[in-house]
């Protein structure tokens, strides 16, 4: 009985491959994904860096009785332990194994897009600690990487990791960029404004990819 059903699931697995293999895909597609996965390098880098170069002004709204240095000294603390979450992207690379790299990749872009518009939003330091928690878990995936290694051409695989590289660098440097654009007249740096743009743009990346998930790679 068992074995049927082995036979079943198996048989069942090969007439979904060859329907997706079978699928004409969209122009262009494969570049497509992979600019994606470029950006998403981008947001990622961004979200990785963005909290310890505001860390004065956010702990200064969370920890108003406490002197500067302490605020900033406790936020910098449960930064740290915030790591831990990072562990957590083992068992996601797990379930990629399992359902595939681009669904885990969508996901991974909509949970960091999510975990700064929470930041963003956050009305206390709960679910602000909350949203860098989301934040930590899906930037310790790296499964932008994963998919460029797997399925650009060899030929150019190199030049788009490199690409994906250089773009996480100007990730960091926009951090700065949003730092000045959202700093007032009077020296006072509105942090919620640098959190909620590559919010918005890691949602439109997972969506854009969502739209595209039903092609063969």
């Amino acid at each position: 009985k068992n074995i049927g059903k082995i036979k079943a699931n198996e048989a069942k697995q090969l007439a979904h491959w060859k329907k997706e293999a079978a699928k004409k895909p969209i122009q262009g597609y494969l570049g497509i994904m992979l600019i994606l996965c470029g950006l998403i390098r981008l947001v990622d880098e961004f979200a990785s860096s963005v909290a310890s170069s505001m860390q004065s002004s956010i702990a200064a709204e969370f920890y108003p009785g406490l002197d500067m240095a302490e605020a900033v000294g406790q936020y910098g603390t449960m930064g740290t332990l915030l790591t831990l979450f990072s562990s957590v992207a083992v068992f996601l690379g797990a379930l990629a194994d399992k359902y595939g790299r681009k669904k885990l990749l969508i996901i991974s872009a909509l949970g960091m897009g999510f975990g700064m518009l929470l930041c963003a939003w956050s009305p206390n330091y709960g679910l602000h600690m909350v949203g860098r928690a989301v934040i930590t878990l899906f930037v310790s995936t790296d499964f932008h990487v994963l998919y460029i290694t797997e399925s650009a051409p060899d030929k150019n695989r190199s030049m788009f990791l490199s690409v994906a590289t250089v773009l996480g660098y100007a990730g960091v440097m926009l951090v700065s960029v949003g730092r000045l654009t959202f700093t007032g007249a009077s020296g006072n740096l509105n942090w919620r404004g640098v959190y909620l743009i590559p919010a918005v743009v890691a949602i439109i990346l997972g969506i854009l990819m969502l739209t595209l998930s039903n092609e063969p790679r």
